[in-house]
């Protein structure tokens, strides 16, 4: 019998499959509200992968509800030049429920 060794994204898949309730995209805008957002009121610098989980989460209809919903986010990748952008686009004072 031949063991063909398992491919990365099968174990990726495998868990995605058994974990995930659903699968939910926004908007770049919406991701650069929330980046902006987090650092104004969170004191959180977060690059935009995890400004993406958080603004997720802000949108399915489990945000509405009496649940608890953990996001991880990270800050390691984003520049003070690449925030400062972001900031300066959707404004410093802004809202992530517009």
């Amino acid at each position: 019998m031949v063991f063909l060794p398992m491919r990365p994204g099968d174990l990726t898949f495998a868990h995605t499959q058994a974990l995930v309730d659903e699968v939910v995209t926004v908007s770049d805008d919406a991701i650069e509200r929330v980046v902006a957002w987090l650092f104004r009121h969170a004191k959180l610098v977060v690059e935009l992968s995890g400004g993406a989980s958080v603004a997720a989460a802000l949108a399915t209809s489990a945000a509405s509800l009496d649940v608890q919903i953990v996001v991880v986010v990270r800050g390691e990748k984003i520049s003070g030049s690449a925030l400062s952008v972001i900031i300066s686009r959707v404004g410093y004072e802004t809202s992530v429920g517009d």
